[in-house]
């Protein structure tokens, strides 16, 4: 984003909400009154209330979702999405592939597009190989460390535990690796793991973590210039919903 934004002279102003619905809406407002051009954002997982959003907009400040966006979709608001479905569905398929049975998903919520469609992307795969979900091995929470972490002690306390689980994103893999060096579980030989996005250090996690890979570079250019089109041409702000895919990296 900041790239793009700086090639074109505008300044990017970067505010951090830690998943909280209400230090966003503070955010927000902060940003309207210091009169900004433009706003790109990816939701908290705590967001509810759409009506700050349509404020927004009144006030005739472009708005643009960017990987996060409200579930179901807010009309009339662009989006810059990645193939959330899709990339589930990718992992899942290779876990069965390889002969896993007992599958299970950690982290997520459905009031946010990623964790609507992440598990939606899971239960496709199973539909296909005609496995039965088992909601035992489905915790749906939310998307950080201690999510991932609480979600396998759940599952540790609903024993028997799944061969494999889907983890809605990195973060919340982290907290999962964690969970399983405190219960003394073993990755992946007593439950083997795939995350929904990548990191730097994930290739040095022990063990190493197969990951769905989301096009981070791509997501933040593509957004800051579909704003950038918006702010400079505001009489064909019409609605768009761009999909960028993903990729399965196996480690």
């Amino acid at each position: 984003v900041y790239n793009t934004t700086f090639e074109h002279n505008y300044e990017t102003i970067m505010m951090v909400s830690q998943e909280n619905a209400e230090r966003e809406k503070k955010h927000l407002q902060t940003l309207v009154a210091m009169r900004v051009d433009g706003i790109i954002i990816s939701i908290s997982q705590s967001t509810h209330d759409p009506q700050l959003f349509q404020w927004i907009r009144q006030l005739g400040i472009p708005l643009l979702f960017v990987d996060r966006r409200p579930e179901p979709p807010l009309p009339g608001f662009s989006s810059v999405l990645v193939a959330d479905r899709e990339g589930a569905f990718m992992a899942v398929e290779q876990a069965i592939r390889i002969g896993y049975r007992k599958l299970g998903f950690v982290g997520g919520n459905p009031t946010v597009n990623i964790g609507k469609n992440r598990f939606l992307g899971f239960e496709d795969a199973l539909a296909k190989h005609a496995i039965p979900v088992n909601h035992e091995w489905v915790v749906q929470a939310g998307y950080g460390k201690e999510d991932g972490y609480q979600g396998l002690m759940q599952l540790y306390r609903n024993r028997p535990l799944p061969e494999f689980v889907l983890a809605a994103t990195y973060p919340v893999a982290l907290g999962i690796y964690e969970a399983a060096k405190t219960l003394g579980i073993r990755i992946p030989d007593d439950i083997d793991v795939i995350c929904f996005g990548d990191s730097d250090v994930g290739r040095f996690l022990s063990p190493a973590i197969s990951v769905v890979r989301q096009p981070t570079h791509e997501l933040g250019s593509k957004a800051a210039q579909m704003l950038l089109d918006f702010i400079t041409a505001p009489e064909v702000r019409e609605e768009q919903d761009v999909i960028l895919p993903t990729e399965l990296v196996l480690r």
